[in-house]
């Protein structure tokens, strides 16, 4: 076991293992999130060597899907701000594949939510949460851990909504005519 980091910010304890099925190496890492009577309190073990990848619903355009990806690798490297530029990167693919018109990220996800392709909620997910973080990576540099957390699981939320959910739902209504 290997633990980096200082005191103000946090540790990290990384891990080596070896993989029972296949004897191949795996690194596991964990975080100190905090300190309680017993001690420090750590984050839930994540796999960092090999990478672990996602899979996305079978709709997901390859591109939207490989920037998504690579947001996903550079979060597990904590490059917190990289992590917010591929998300909203992500953002503005999907933006693209769905028609989306304006000049920049803003506009075309107000185009969106104004053809209803997109509802309120995915609008201010993207809006205020993607785009404004991406900004923060871009311009200032400040992107959190949580920040770049939430960006994954909001851009993963997004993707699985429009290209798994709706498909599926559309599908369903399109047998059931009635319902």
């Amino acid at each position: 076991m290997y633990e980096y980091g200082d005191p103000e910010y946090g540790f990290a304890r990384f891990v080596l293992l070896q993989c029972t099925g296949c004897s191949s190496p795996l690194v596991v890492t964990r975080d100190r999130v905090g300190i309680d009577y017993d001690g420090d309190v750590w984050s839930p073990p994540e796999q960092v060597y090999p990478p672990v990848e996602e899979t996305l619903g079978p709709n997901v355009p390859p591109t939207i899907a490989a920037s998504y990806r690579e947001a996903r690798r550079v979060s597990l490297v904590r490059s917190y701000d990289s992590t917010a530029l591929m998300c909203r990167k992500t953002i503005e693919l999907l933006c693209n594949d769905l028609g989306a018109i304006g000049t920049d990220l803003k506009k075309k996800l107000a185009y969106l939510k104004g053809a209803g392709v997109i509802d309120d909620r995915i609008h201010e997910w993207s809006d205020q949460i993607l785009r404004e973080i991406g900004n923060d990576a871009a311009h200032a540099g400040t992107v959190s851990p949580e920040d770049a957390k939430d960006a994954i699981e909001f851009t993963r939320a997004i993707l699985d909504y429009l290209y798994v959910f709706m498909p599926a739902f559309n599908a369903f209504k399109a047998r059931h005519p009635k319902v």
